[in-house]
Protein backbone atom coordinates (compact mmCIF):
# COMPACT_ATOMS: atom_id res chain seq x y z
CA UNK A 1 0.00 0.00 0.00
CA UNK A 2 1.50 3.34 -1.08
CA UNK A 3 0.29 6.07 1.22
CA UNK A 4 -0.38 9.46 -0.36
CA UNK A 5 -1.44 11.47 2.68
CA UNK A 6 -1.89 10.45 6.29
CA UNK A 7 -4.20 13.38 7.11
CA UNK A 8 -6.74 13.07 4.30
CA UNK A 9 -9.91 15.00 5.17
CA UNK A 10 -13.19 15.33 3.34
CA UNK A 11 -13.56 19.02 2.62
CA UNK A 12 -15.77 21.05 4.96
CA UNK A 13 -16.32 17.98 7.12
CA UNK A 14 -14.36 16.93 10.17
CA UNK A 15 -13.89 13.40 8.86
CA UNK A 16 -10.30 12.15 8.72
CA UNK A 17 -8.91 9.05 7.12
CA UNK A 18 -6.19 7.65 4.89
CA UNK A 19 -5.98 7.93 1.13
CA UNK A 20 -3.61 5.63 -0.74
CA UNK A 21 -2.67 4.25 -4.14
CA UNK A 22 -3.42 0.55 -4.54
CA UNK A 23 -0.40 -0.87 -6.39
CA UNK A 24 -2.44 -3.78 -7.78
CA UNK A 25 -5.18 -1.71 -9.44
CA UNK A 26 -3.34 1.64 -9.81
CA UNK A 27 -6.43 3.28 -8.34
CA UNK A 28 -6.61 5.63 -5.38
CA UNK A 29 -8.64 4.40 -2.43
CA UNK A 30 -9.56 5.85 0.93
CA UNK A 31 -10.44 4.56 4.37
CA UNK A 32 -12.22 6.57 7.05
CA UNK A 33 -14.69 6.21 9.91
CA UNK A 34 -17.87 8.09 10.80
CA UNK A 35 -19.73 7.46 14.07
CA UNK A 36 -18.14 4.04 14.45
CA UNK A 37 -18.96 2.99 10.90
CA UNK A 38 -15.96 2.25 8.71
CA UNK A 39 -15.77 2.93 4.98
CA UNK A 40 -13.32 1.66 2.37
CA UNK A 41 -13.91 3.23 -1.04
CA UNK A 42 -12.21 3.05 -4.42
CA UNK A 43 -12.19 6.21 -6.54
CA UNK A 44 -11.71 4.38 -9.83
CA UNK A 45 -9.09 6.95 -10.86
CA UNK A 46 -5.35 7.40 -10.37
CA UNK A 47 -5.32 11.20 -10.00
CA UNK A 48 -5.21 12.47 -6.42
CA UNK A 49 -7.26 15.59 -7.18
CA UNK A 50 -9.89 13.65 -9.11
CA UNK A 51 -10.05 11.02 -6.36
CA UNK A 52 -10.82 13.70 -3.75
CA UNK A 53 -13.73 14.95 -5.89
CA UNK A 54 -15.08 11.39 -6.28
CA UNK A 55 -14.87 10.70 -2.54
CA UNK A 56 -16.53 14.02 -1.67
CA UNK A 57 -19.41 13.45 -4.09
CA UNK A 58 -19.95 9.95 -2.78
CA UNK A 59 -19.80 11.18 0.83
CA UNK A 60 -22.45 13.82 0.12
CA UNK A 61 -24.76 11.26 -1.46
CA UNK A 62 -24.35 8.85 1.43
CA UNK A 63 -24.93 11.31 4.27
CA UNK A 64 -27.52 13.58 2.67
CA UNK A 65 -29.80 10.91 1.16
CA UNK A 66 -28.92 7.97 3.38
CA UNK A 67 -28.25 5.91 0.28
CA UNK A 68 -24.84 5.06 -1.13
CA UNK A 69 -26.18 5.38 -4.65
CA UNK A 70 -22.83 4.92 -6.31
CA UNK A 71 -22.71 1.32 -5.16
CA UNK A 72 -26.40 0.45 -4.97
CA UNK A 73 -27.96 -1.27 -7.97
CA UNK A 74 -25.43 -0.01 -10.45
CA UNK A 75 -26.46 -1.56 -13.76
CA UNK A 76 -22.85 -2.40 -14.64
CA UNK A 77 -20.85 -2.40 -11.39
CA UNK A 78 -17.18 -3.23 -11.53
CA UNK A 79 -15.69 -6.14 -9.71
CA UNK A 80 -13.79 -3.65 -7.56
CA UNK A 81 -17.08 -2.11 -6.37
CA UNK A 82 -18.30 -5.50 -5.19
CA UNK A 83 -14.98 -6.57 -3.63
CA UNK A 84 -14.64 -3.36 -1.61
CA UNK A 85 -18.18 -3.91 -0.34
CA UNK A 86 -17.46 -7.60 0.39
CA UNK A 87 -14.27 -6.90 2.36
CA UNK A 88 -16.05 -4.24 4.41
CA UNK A 89 -19.52 -5.70 4.96
CA UNK A 90 -18.62 -9.41 5.12
CA UNK A 91 -16.76 -9.08 8.44
CA UNK A 92 -19.10 -6.32 9.67
CA UNK A 93 -22.09 -8.64 9.33
CA UNK A 94 -20.31 -11.71 10.66
CA UNK A 95 -20.40 -13.62 7.37
CA UNK A 96 -16.64 -14.05 7.04
CA UNK A 97 -13.53 -13.01 8.96
CA UNK A 98 -11.42 -10.13 7.68
CA UNK A 99 -8.46 -12.43 7.06
CA UNK A 100 -10.53 -14.94 5.10
CA UNK A 101 -12.22 -12.20 3.05
CA UNK A 102 -8.84 -10.82 1.99
CA UNK A 103 -7.58 -14.30 1.21
CA UNK A 104 -10.61 -15.07 -0.96
CA UNK A 105 -10.11 -11.83 -2.90
CA UNK A 106 -6.45 -12.67 -3.48
CA UNK A 107 -7.39 -16.11 -4.78
CA UNK A 108 -9.94 -14.59 -7.16
CA UNK A 109 -7.18 -12.29 -8.39
CA UNK A 110 -4.92 -15.29 -8.99
CA UNK A 111 -7.53 -16.70 -11.39
CA UNK A 112 -8.45 -13.48 -13.21
CA UNK A 113 -4.93 -12.09 -13.71
CA UNK A 114 -4.30 -14.79 -16.31
CA UNK A 115 -6.98 -13.40 -18.65
CA UNK A 116 -7.30 -9.78 -17.48
CA UNK A 117 -3.82 -8.88 -16.24
CA UNK A 118 -3.11 -6.51 -13.35
CA UNK A 119 -6.30 -4.50 -14.05
CA UNK A 120 -8.52 -7.47 -13.21
CA UNK A 121 -10.46 -5.53 -10.59
CA UNK A 122 -11.71 -3.18 -13.32
CA UNK A 123 -13.68 -6.01 -14.91
CA UNK A 124 -17.46 -5.71 -14.94
CA UNK A 125 -19.44 -8.40 -13.13
CA UNK A 126 -20.80 -9.34 -16.54
CA UNK A 127 -17.24 -10.16 -17.61
CA UNK A 128 -16.94 -13.08 -15.18
CA UNK A 129 -17.29 -16.27 -17.19
CA UNK A 130 -16.29 -19.88 -16.78
CA UNK A 131 -13.87 -19.43 -19.70
CA UNK A 132 -11.64 -17.33 -17.42
CA UNK A 133 -11.43 -20.22 -14.95
CA UNK A 134 -10.61 -22.65 -17.75
CA UNK A 135 -7.89 -20.33 -19.07
CA UNK A 136 -6.33 -20.11 -15.63
CA UNK A 137 -6.38 -23.90 -15.17
CA UNK A 138 -4.85 -24.40 -18.62
CA UNK A 139 -2.07 -21.91 -17.85
CA UNK A 140 -1.12 -23.77 -14.67
CA UNK A 141 -1.00 -27.07 -16.54
CA UNK A 142 1.11 -25.46 -19.28
CA UNK A 143 3.67 -24.33 -16.69
CA UNK A 144 4.15 -27.99 -15.82
CA UNK A 145 4.52 -28.98 -19.45
CA UNK A 146 1.11 -30.64 -19.55
CA UNK A 147 -2.15 -30.12 -21.42
CA UNK A 148 -5.29 -29.31 -19.46
CA UNK A 149 -8.16 -31.60 -20.40
CA UNK A 150 -5.83 -34.34 -21.60
CA UNK A 151 -3.35 -34.88 -18.77
CA UNK A 152 -4.29 -35.31 -15.10
CA UNK A 153 -2.07 -33.99 -12.31
CA UNK A 154 -3.65 -34.90 -8.97
CA UNK A 155 -1.17 -32.84 -6.93
CA UNK A 156 -1.73 -29.73 -9.06
CA UNK A 157 -5.49 -30.22 -9.01
CA UNK A 158 -5.49 -30.12 -5.22
CA UNK A 159 -4.16 -26.55 -5.30
CA UNK A 160 -6.41 -25.53 -8.19
CA UNK A 161 -9.50 -26.75 -6.35
CA UNK A 162 -8.48 -24.88 -3.20
CA UNK A 163 -7.94 -21.59 -5.07
CA UNK A 164 -11.17 -21.92 -7.06
CA UNK A 165 -13.16 -22.81 -3.94
CA UNK A 166 -11.93 -19.72 -2.08
CA UNK A 167 -12.75 -17.47 -5.04
CA UNK A 168 -16.28 -18.92 -5.32
CA UNK A 169 -16.96 -18.09 -1.66
CA UNK A 170 -17.14 -14.42 -2.64
CA UNK A 171 -20.30 -15.23 -4.60
CA UNK A 172 -21.61 -18.02 -2.34
CA UNK A 173 -24.93 -18.17 -0.53
CA UNK A 174 -23.69 -16.44 2.63
CA UNK A 175 -22.08 -13.63 0.64
CA UNK A 176 -25.14 -13.12 -1.58
CA UNK A 177 -27.15 -12.23 1.50
CA UNK A 178 -25.04 -9.13 2.10
CA UNK A 179 -25.26 -8.11 -1.56
CA UNK A 180 -29.06 -8.13 -1.51
CA UNK A 181 -30.28 -4.61 -2.19
CA UNK A 182 -26.78 -3.48 -3.15
CA UNK A 183 -25.67 -5.67 -6.05
CA UNK A 184 -27.62 -7.83 -8.45
CA UNK A 185 -25.34 -10.67 -9.50
CA UNK A 186 -25.83 -11.49 -13.20
CA UNK A 187 -26.41 -15.06 -14.27
CA UNK A 188 -22.91 -15.41 -15.71
CA UNK A 189 -21.49 -15.20 -12.17
CA UNK A 190 -23.27 -18.45 -11.36
CA UNK A 191 -21.69 -19.97 -14.48
CA UNK A 192 -18.30 -18.73 -13.25
CA UNK A 193 -18.86 -20.65 -10.00
CA UNK A 194 -20.43 -23.77 -11.49
CA UNK A 195 -17.42 -25.70 -12.78
CA UNK A 196 -16.98 -29.06 -11.03
CA UNK A 197 -13.93 -29.76 -8.90
CA UNK A 198 -11.02 -31.53 -10.53
CA UNK A 199 -9.98 -35.03 -9.41
CA UNK A 200 -7.29 -34.46 -6.82
CA UNK A 201 -4.79 -36.17 -4.60
CA UNK A 202 -6.46 -37.89 -1.66
CA UNK A 203 -6.15 -36.08 1.68
CA UNK A 204 -7.08 -38.94 3.99
CA UNK A 205 -6.70 -38.30 7.69
CA UNK A 206 -4.39 -40.74 9.42
CA UNK A 207 -5.94 -41.46 12.80
CA UNK A 208 -3.77 -41.03 15.86
CA UNK A 209 -2.78 -44.47 17.25
CA UNK A 210 -4.77 -45.47 20.31
CA UNK A 211 -1.75 -45.69 22.63
CA UNK A 212 -0.56 -42.21 21.59
CA UNK A 213 -4.06 -40.78 21.98
CA UNK A 214 -4.37 -42.25 25.48
CA UNK A 215 -0.91 -40.98 26.45
CA UNK A 216 -1.82 -37.44 25.35
CA UNK A 217 -4.95 -37.41 27.49
CA UNK A 218 -3.28 -39.08 30.49
CA UNK A 219 -0.44 -36.56 30.53
CA UNK A 220 -2.81 -33.59 30.83
CA UNK A 221 -3.03 -33.98 34.62
CA UNK A 222 0.49 -32.52 34.85
CA UNK A 223 -0.23 -29.57 32.57
CA UNK A 224 -1.63 -26.11 33.29
CA UNK A 225 -5.38 -25.64 33.40
CA UNK A 226 -5.32 -23.71 30.13
CA UNK A 227 -3.41 -26.40 28.24
CA UNK A 228 -5.68 -29.13 29.57
CA UNK A 229 -8.88 -27.35 28.56
CA UNK A 230 -7.46 -26.35 25.16
CA UNK A 231 -6.43 -29.90 24.32
CA UNK A 232 -9.76 -31.36 25.46
CA UNK A 233 -11.75 -28.75 23.49
CA UNK A 234 -9.91 -29.82 20.35
CA UNK A 235 -9.93 -33.55 21.09
CA UNK A 236 -13.49 -34.03 22.32
CA UNK A 237 -15.34 -31.07 20.75
CA UNK A 238 -13.43 -30.53 17.51
CA UNK A 239 -12.96 -26.79 18.02
CA UNK A 240 -10.42 -24.84 15.97
CA UNK A 241 -7.60 -22.91 17.63
CA UNK A 242 -9.37 -19.60 17.00
CA UNK A 243 -12.57 -20.90 18.57
CA UNK A 244 -10.68 -22.25 21.58
CA UNK A 245 -9.00 -19.00 22.58
CA UNK A 246 -12.22 -17.00 22.03
CA UNK A 247 -14.70 -19.47 23.58
CA UNK A 248 -16.65 -18.09 26.54
CA UNK A 249 -18.72 -19.84 29.17
CA UNK A 250 -21.90 -18.24 27.88
CA UNK A 251 -21.39 -20.15 24.62
CA UNK A 252 -22.25 -23.40 26.42
CA UNK A 253 -26.00 -23.95 26.18
CA UNK A 254 -28.50 -26.67 27.01
CA UNK A 255 -30.86 -27.07 24.05
CA UNK A 256 -32.88 -29.98 25.44
CA UNK A 257 -30.81 -32.63 23.69
CA UNK A 258 -27.89 -32.06 26.01
CA UNK A 259 -25.14 -29.52 26.39
CA UNK A 260 -23.52 -27.97 23.35
CA UNK A 261 -21.06 -25.22 22.49
CA UNK A 262 -22.92 -22.71 20.34
CA UNK A 263 -20.47 -21.45 17.71
CA UNK A 264 -22.09 -18.45 16.04
CA UNK A 265 -21.41 -14.86 15.11
CA UNK A 266 -21.35 -12.59 18.14
CA UNK A 267 -21.09 -8.82 17.76
CA UNK A 268 -18.80 -6.76 19.98
CA UNK A 269 -20.38 -6.00 23.34
CA UNK A 270 -19.19 -4.42 26.61
CA UNK A 271 -15.49 -4.33 25.59
CA UNK A 272 -15.71 -7.94 24.41
CA UNK A 273 -14.55 -8.13 20.76
CA UNK A 274 -16.77 -9.65 18.12
CA UNK A 275 -16.41 -13.32 17.26
CA UNK A 276 -16.36 -14.07 13.55
CA UNK A 277 -15.57 -17.59 12.38
CA UNK A 278 -13.38 -18.31 9.37
CA UNK A 279 -16.49 -18.56 7.23
CA UNK A 280 -20.25 -18.59 7.63
CA UNK A 281 -20.32 -22.39 7.25
CA UNK A 282 -18.23 -22.75 10.43
CA UNK A 283 -21.18 -21.84 12.66
CA UNK A 284 -23.24 -24.45 14.50
CA UNK A 285 -23.65 -26.32 17.79
CA UNK A 286 -21.06 -28.84 18.94
CA UNK A 287 -22.05 -31.47 21.53
CA UNK A 288 -20.14 -31.55 24.82
CA UNK A 289 -20.76 -33.72 27.88
CA UNK A 290 -22.02 -32.01 31.02
CA UNK A 291 -19.56 -33.96 33.15
CA UNK A 292 -16.65 -32.56 31.14
CA UNK A 293 -17.96 -29.01 31.40
CA UNK A 294 -18.37 -29.31 35.18
CA UNK A 295 -14.86 -30.77 35.43
CA UNK A 296 -13.50 -27.68 33.67
CA UNK A 297 -15.42 -25.43 36.08
CA UNK A 298 -14.04 -27.28 39.09
CA UNK A 299 -10.53 -27.22 37.61
CA UNK A 300 -10.68 -23.42 37.43
CA UNK A 301 -12.34 -23.23 40.87
CA UNK A 302 -15.47 -21.66 39.41
CA UNK A 303 -19.01 -22.24 40.72
CA UNK A 304 -20.82 -25.03 38.91
CA UNK A 305 -24.28 -23.50 39.35
CA UNK A 306 -25.75 -21.85 36.28
CA UNK A 307 -26.00 -19.22 34.88
CA UNK A 308 -22.30 -18.93 34.18
CA UNK A 309 -20.38 -15.72 33.68
CA UNK A 310 -19.10 -14.56 30.31
CA UNK A 311 -15.45 -15.25 31.18
CA UNK A 312 -13.28 -17.15 28.70
CA UNK A 313 -12.81 -20.91 28.98
CA UNK A 314 -9.06 -20.49 28.53
CA UNK A 315 -7.64 -18.53 31.48
CA UNK A 316 -5.85 -15.31 30.51
CA UNK A 317 -6.47 -11.61 30.97
CA UNK A 318 -5.64 -10.71 27.37
CA UNK A 319 -6.16 -12.14 23.92
CA UNK A 320 -2.39 -12.48 23.55
CA UNK A 321 -2.15 -14.51 26.76
CA UNK A 322 -4.90 -16.90 25.65
CA UNK A 323 -3.36 -17.27 22.20
CA UNK A 324 -0.04 -18.22 23.78
CA UNK A 325 -1.73 -20.96 25.80
CA UNK A 326 -3.25 -22.42 22.64
CA UNK A 327 -0.61 -21.78 19.98
CA UNK A 328 2.54 -22.10 22.08
CA UNK A 329 1.93 -24.08 25.27
CA UNK A 330 -0.57 -26.65 23.97
CA UNK A 331 1.45 -27.14 20.77
CA UNK A 332 4.65 -27.64 22.78
CA UNK A 333 2.92 -30.26 24.94
CA UNK A 334 1.73 -32.20 21.89
CA UNK A 335 5.05 -32.06 20.01
CA UNK A 336 6.64 -35.19 21.57
CA UNK A 337 3.48 -37.22 20.92
CA UNK A 338 2.94 -36.06 17.31
CA UNK A 339 6.42 -35.19 15.99
CA UNK A 340 5.55 -35.86 12.34
CA UNK A 341 2.46 -33.66 12.23
CA UNK A 342 2.55 -29.90 11.64
CA UNK A 343 -0.68 -28.52 13.10
CA UNK A 344 -0.85 -30.76 16.13
CA UNK A 345 -3.84 -29.20 17.89
CA UNK A 346 -5.75 -29.31 14.59
CA UNK A 347 -4.93 -33.02 14.35
CA UNK A 348 -6.89 -33.53 17.57
CA UNK A 349 -9.86 -31.77 15.98
CA UNK A 350 -9.63 -34.23 13.08
CA UNK A 351 -9.37 -37.11 15.54
CA UNK A 352 -12.69 -36.00 17.03
CA UNK A 353 -14.14 -35.98 13.52
CA UNK A 354 -12.82 -39.49 12.92
CA UNK A 355 -14.63 -40.75 16.03
CA UNK A 356 -17.90 -39.09 14.99
CA UNK A 357 -17.57 -40.49 11.46
CA UNK A 358 -16.87 -44.01 12.73
CA UNK A 359 -19.65 -44.00 15.31
CA UNK A 360 -22.36 -41.97 13.55
CA UNK A 361 -21.38 -41.47 9.91
CA UNK A 362 -19.91 -38.84 7.62
CA UNK A 363 -22.84 -36.44 7.90
CA UNK A 364 -22.68 -36.21 11.69
CA UNK A 365 -18.93 -35.62 11.51
CA UNK A 366 -19.43 -32.85 8.95
CA UNK A 367 -22.16 -31.23 11.06
CA UNK A 368 -20.18 -31.26 14.31
CA UNK A 369 -16.97 -30.08 12.66
CA UNK A 370 -18.99 -27.53 10.67
CA UNK A 371 -17.32 -28.71 7.49
CA UNK A 372 -18.87 -29.56 4.15
CA UNK A 373 -19.80 -33.18 3.54
CA UNK A 374 -17.27 -33.25 0.70
CA UNK A 375 -14.48 -32.22 3.08
CA UNK A 376 -15.51 -34.82 5.65
CA UNK A 377 -15.61 -37.49 2.97
CA UNK A 378 -12.08 -36.63 1.82
CA UNK A 379 -10.77 -37.02 5.35
CA UNK A 380 -12.79 -39.98 6.63
CA UNK A 381 -14.09 -41.98 3.68
CA UNK A 382 -11.63 -44.79 4.45
CA UNK A 383 -13.02 -45.11 7.98
CA UNK A 384 -16.68 -45.56 7.20
CA UNK A 385 -19.01 -46.27 4.32
CA UNK A 386 -21.19 -43.38 3.19
CA UNK A 387 -24.31 -43.48 5.42
CA UNK A 388 -27.82 -43.45 4.13
CA UNK A 389 -29.68 -40.15 3.82
CA UNK A 390 -32.01 -41.34 6.58
CA UNK A 391 -29.27 -41.00 9.21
Amino acid sequence: MIRIKSDFRLRRENVAGNMYLDPATKRIKCMFQVKGRRFHWSSGVSSEAAARDVFWARYQQLFTTGEDTLSRRNSTPTLDDLLVFYEQQGPARGRVSTKTARGNVNQLGTILKVSAGSRWRDLKLTDLTEDRVLSWRASRYKKRGKRYGEDVDLDLNLGLNSTYGAAKDIFGRASRRIYKGNFDLPGNVLDFCSLPSLPQKATRFQTIPKDVDEAILAGLVEQTDGVRIAVELARYCGLTAQEIWQARWEWIVNDGAGMAIDIRYRPAKDKVPAFIAKGNSKYGKVPVSKARVLAWRELLKLPVEEPWTSDYLIPGKTLTARKEVVQRDAAAYLAPFLPDRKKRLHELRKQAGAEWATAHGIYVAARNLRDSVATAERHYTDLVNRPSTAL
